[in-house]
Order: structure tokens, then C-alpha cells, then sequence
């Protein structure tokens, strides 16, 4: 049974069928529910269809992939840091495998990683799904949340530099280093506490 699903799952056709469901169930929760502010789509609107891997931070298991996948589609179809009416469901982008979370990335094949994904590496910047749905992201926890995705430049990497440098520049690049997360307001508070 298992190595049925797993021929299943590379049969393209049946991708885009379970990714137009997806999408269409999960478009009025980022469109009309809440409110989806995109932005740097120009940075991966000429992008080779290979070798390219989009880093981000998360927030939610399957909401931010969900979006993601609603983006993606939506610029293959030449539209511009928004998704509008989701015609493009019907002929879905297919070719997208995803990894997150640091925890994921530790480990010192990250170079060789980043080598085979494509010297093409673009960063994402998410924000607000944690505050409009729940951790596994399949149902609400606020309505009417602005939710924001970000696709920044392509980073330059030097592929030969130790693996933590490797890390901690993609990490910074993804608003997730240290450095970074102590900048937020809430720091400032216990701080001056």
C-alpha cells in the first residue's frame, strides 16, 4: 500500500488535483478570513523551474506551506505580490519539496545540501499565522489577521565556509538568528524590567 501512495504521489496529475483542493478549501482563510500582504515576488518571478530553494521561517505545520504553494502558483501565472482570484488552481505548480525549522537544518551536510538544492537560494520572511491559526494550521484561532510573506533577494553563499556560517547567514537572512529575534519589542520590555 505504501509504495502505491508513494507512485501516486509523483504522478503529476494527482498532485495537482490534491494541491486545487488544498487551495481552494485554504483561499478564503488567507483572502477573505484574513488579510494576505505579499511581498518580493519580482525576486522569484524569473527564476530557473530547478535548482532553486526558498528558506523561511514557520509558524504553523501546514498553513505556511499551504500559502506558499498558493504564491507560487499565482506568480507562475504572472501575477505580482497578490494572489487574486484563484484561476490558478486549475494548472497548480507541482515542483516544490520544502524543509524548515533550524533543527531541520543543523547537521553538517547543510553545505552539500544547499549545493544540490541550487546555488540559487532565497529567503522568506512569514508573519501573523500564529497569531490567526493554530500550530498544526488547519484551523483558527483569530480571524481577520494580517499574514505576510516576503521573498527577499537571492543570497550569495560561500559554499566552502564552515557549516555554523552557513547557518548563521541564512538564519539572519530569514529573521530567525539571534541577533535578530532580540530586536523585537517584547525584548526591549523584559530588559528594561
Amino acid at each position: 500500500m505504501s509504495s502505491l501512495l508513494e507512485r501516486l504521489k509523483r504522478v503529476r496529475i494527482v498532485r495537482a488535483f490534491v494541491y486545487a483542493i488544498v487551495g481552494a478549501v485554504s483561499y478564503p482563510g488567507l483572502v477573505w478570513v484574513n488579510r494576505l500582504k505579499i511581498s518580493g515576488t519580482e525576486n522569484i518571478k524569473n527564476l530557473p523551474p530547478r535548482t532553486v530553494l526558498f528558506v523561511s521561517n514557520h509558524q504553523t505545520y501546514f498553513a505556511d506551506v499551504i500559502t506558499f504553494l498558493h504564491i507560487f502558483c499565482a506568480v507562475k501565472l504572472g501575477k505580482k505580490n497578490r494572489l487574486g482570484i484563484p484561476y490558478y488552481l486549475l494548472n497548480p505548480f507541482t515542483s516544490v519539496y520544502y524543509v524548515a525549522a533550524e533543527e531541520t537544518m543543523k547537521g553538517s551536510w547543510i553545505s552539500r545540501f544547499f549545493t544540490l538544492a541550487g546555488p540559487i537560494v532565497i529567503p522568506v520572511v512569514i508573519n501573523g499565522f500564529w497569531r490567526a491559526f493554530n500550530k498544526k494550521g488547519l484551523k483558527f484561532k483569530r480571524k481577520g489577521s494580517q499574514l505576510s510573506v516576503t521573498f527577499k533577494k537571492p543570497m550569495e553563499i560561500d559554499y566552502e565556509a564552515p557549516t555554523e556560517k552557513i547557518l548563521a547567514q541564512v538564519m539572519d537572512a530569514i529573521e530567525q538568528s539571534k541577533s535578530h529575534m532580540m530586536q523585537g519589542a517584547h525584548h526591549w520590555k523584559t530588559i528594561d524590567n
